[in-house]
């Protein structure tokens, strides 16, 4: 419509000048009345009239255009620049027929002159009513003409402006430009666009500046005109739109590399049901690559036999339904098969779906798993004879596995689902138990454990064991009573068993042991006479066969009284499991020991080193006296022949608090290899050409086990041994023993 219009007013205009031509013409031949007679025609009023119709038109429809492009996008921006070079091409048209027609029609004659006058006038009035910036300077720079909207840019009025030369309005580097641009026009006569900005009070403002030069009749340049455009709106606009683009990009970014560290597929599907944007996770899963997939159609991926469903669940989904948990199997690019889970949404307004998919196998295994598991807690139920059972103490109904209902005899409608109904089952005898262990798990919210007995339907007697814990809501208040209920009565039967059994070996171990000091007594007075009368006979009257008979018989004598005295050792030992025990010196001990063996390892050349850390020890101090001589002993009969003999005896603590005792030497050590696992055996002897009978580590073991303690041995061949004792319980002084005798015992060297 407004190309119709500007094609109209060329066409007037066009005219306009044809008629303004043969004005001229018909001057040159005929004189001044035939141009008055045809000036005297209705064309000059009519093509004023009609111009400023189509004028006025243009102007309301670029007034109307100007608001809607405000609000348009960018193609709408590059329409209206496109609008506005016509308009400017139209006024620049327009300047051009009316400078025309005043250069042209100089004549004073009066109709003509009216005419131009009134031509000038509406040409005035419509450079005067453009929204754009218009102006007019000659050669010189000087404006002669300026409209109201060119006086704004710089807050002045019309007058002002006009006599005045750019460089007196524009700062430097504008007036570069327009020097620049009227060299430009005078050297090509055309028409040239420049760009610039104005800073103004109400801000900076761009323009769009298209100026053109103005002819006289002797068509040389006169003027130069020029028509502004201010863009500023339009350049806002951009801007926002760039920021809007770029803020957009940034999220798109975001949101494809959010797709693309996602462990699932997420995508986006248009409504034709193509891939539109996919997460690299496409490839992990399906084992295509997101540029394979973009642009295909989802369903030609989906399995064949869930084709229907999967079409189905789209059109829900297009539908405004949202799916969470949608189940289909799709085509890996190797051929085979991965099932996937779907959360789905659509955009009615983007007319998109956008939709997470999982690889559904890791799934799949787990519900089997836990289908296995649940088959397997129902196996291990069955032979454990364990059922479970819940109480919704809400509701106040029970619920039971399948083995719960087995134990007890009666199915689930036989029994009911009522509290008080479970609390029935046991014996008569024993359902205050039952209640009492539930009201103790209730109220005390801590688990509690009973036994009871059932009366089987088949008439047997059951004993269970039930377990029973609580469970609170959030509001701390009790939600669940959930427990377990196993069937003991094999247990119990196999208790009562073992109870004679023990029985009976006690009273058959108590029997040995009589039948052992009974024995030993009376093995003691025969061996007694025996070596007695060994020792009366006369030696001198025997031949030598039967001294050395004699001999061999008396030393087979006091072996045997030997092993006797020992095993009698070793029964008390044994019979005294709990032996009192006292508050003991290791310092008080040692030197007890240092009487007795001080002989002993000064001959062997022994150097003993105490270091009594922990001084007090509760213990037996028979025992440890023993304990300590037996071992100390051994360090100097199993000495390496080498070196000087070193022994050193210290306590101390464990990371448990216990006290400790160990003795160490440097002396033969033993191979634990070959014989750590009989250490502590019976008559069991590690070194060859030594004393001893191999009792001495077996007593020391059982002393120390009888008061609870325990023994332990480090040792390596030709480096030495050390022997560590731990004592029941806690050190004296980790438990705050306190008394003036509490001391460190000093290093000590024979």
């Amino acid at each position: 419509m407004q190309q119709a219009r500007i094609a109209l007013m060329d066409t007037i205009i066009t005219d306009y000048i044809e008629f303004g031509k043969k004005l001229i013409a018909l001057r040159r031949q005929k004189g001044d009345e035939a141009v008055n007679e045809l000036v005297e025609t209705d064309f000059g009023e009519n093509f004023m009239e009609h111009l400023n119709v189509v004028v006025d038109e243009i102007d309301n429809e670029e007034t109307r255009l100007l608001a809607i492009r405000k609000v348009t996008n960018e193609k709408s921006i590059s329409n209206f620049s496109k609008l506005l070079v016509v308009l400017e091409v139209l006024i620049v048209s327009l300047l051009i027929v009316g400078f025309r027609v005043i250069s042209n029609n100089t004549t004073k004659r009066n109709k003509a002159e009216s005419d131009l006058k009134r031509n000038n006038y509406f040409i005035s009035s419509i450079i005067n009513n453009s929204h754009n910036p218009i102006s007019i300077r000659d050669r010189s720079g000087k404006y002669i003409l300026a409209n109201n909207p060119f006086s704004k840019i710089f807050n002045v009025g019309v007058d002002e402006i006009i006599g005045k030369r750019y460089n007196d309005l524009y700062a430097k580097e504008v007036t570069d430009l327009i020097e620049e641009t009227d060299a430009e026009i005078l050297g090509s006569k055309n028409t040239v666009i420049k760009e610039y900005h104005l800073s103004l009070h109400d801000g900076t403002h761009f323009y769009s500046s298209a100026s053109f030069p103005l002819f006289d009749e002797s068509n040389n340049i006169y003027a130069i005109a020029s028509i502004l455009t201010d863009f500023t709106l339009i350049n806002k606009g951009k801007e926002a739109l760039n920021r809007s683009n770029k803020t957009l990009q940034q999220f798109l970014n975001s949101l494809q590399e959010l797709m693309d560290t996602s462990l699932d597929v997420i995508c986006i599907i248009d409504e034709e049901g193509r891939f539109t944007q996919l997460g690299s996770a496409c490839e992990r899963i399906l084992g295509y690559t997101a540029e394979e997939l973009t642009g295909r159609k989802y369903i030609d991926f989906v399995h064949k036999d869930d084709v229907e469903k999967t079409n189905e669940a789209a059109a829900k989904i297009m539908s405004g339904a949202r799916y969470n948990d949608f189940e289909n199997r799709y085509c890996k690019k190797d051929g085979k098969h991965v099932p996937l889970i779907w959360v789905a949404i659509w955009s009615e307004d983007e007319r998109l779906m956008y939709c997470i998919a999982r690889d559904g196998t890791e799934k799949k295994q787990t519900l089997k798993q836990l289908k296995e598991s649940g088959a397997s807690l129902t196996n291990a139920q069955k032979i454990a004879r364990l059922g479970s059972w819940e109480v919704d103490l809400q509701k106040g109904l029970v619920y039971g596995s399948d083995e719960f209902y087995v134990i007890i005899g009666k199915t689930k409608e036989q029994l009911g689902n009522s509290i008080e109904q479970f609390l029935n089952i046991p014996h008569p005898e024993d359902r205050a138990a039952l209640r009492k262990a539930f009201e103790i798990t209730i109220h005390e919210k801590s688990p509690s454990a009973v036994e009871f007995r059932i009366i089987h339907p088949n008439g047997t007697l059951l004993n269970v064991h039930c377990i029973a814990e609580i469970i609170v809501g959030e509001d701390d208040k009790p939600k669940w009573l959930k427990g377990t209920m196993q069937d003991i009565t094999w247990r119990k039967k196999l208790e009562e068993e073992r109870e004679v059994v023990i029985e009976e070996l006690t009273k058959s171990n108590a029997d040995l042991k009589q039948f052992s000091f009974i024995t030993s007594h009376n093995f003691r007075a025969p061996l007694s006479n025996i070596t007695a009368i060994l020792n009366l006979l006369n030696y001198n009257d025997l031949d030598n066969d039967n001294k050395e008979l004699l001999e061999m018989l008396k030393t087979s004598s006091l072996q045997l009284s030997k092993t006797i005295d020992d095993l009698t050792n070793m029964l008390v030992i044994k019979n005294n499991v709990n032996e009192a025990a006292d508050t003991i010196n290791f310092k008080d001990i040692y030197k007890k020991i240092e009487k007795v063996l001080s002989y002993t390892w000064t001959e062997a050349g022994a150097y003993i080193v105490t270091d009594f850390k922990v001084p007090f020890v509760k213990f037996n101090a028979v025992y440890l006296e023993s304990i300590l001589i037996n071992l100390v002993s051994n360090a100097i009969n199993y000495r390496s022949r080498d070196r000087s003999l070193l022994i050193t005896i210290k306590t101390g603590t464990n990371t448990d608090g216990a006290t400790t005792l160990s003795i160490s030497d440097n002396g033969k050590g033993i191979d634990l290899t070959r014989h750590g696992s009989k250490i502590f055996g019976l008559y069991q002897r590690f070194h060859e050409n030594t004393k001893g009978n191999g009792l001495g580590l077996f007593i020391i073991k059982s002393q120390v086990d009888s008061l609870g303690g325990k023994i332990e041995v480090e040792s390596e061949v030709d480096k030495g041994t050390t022997f560590i004792i731990t004592f029941k319980g806690k050190s004296l002084t980790e438990i705050g023993l306190q008394t003036n005798e509490l001391e460190f015992a000093e290093n000590k060297t024979v």
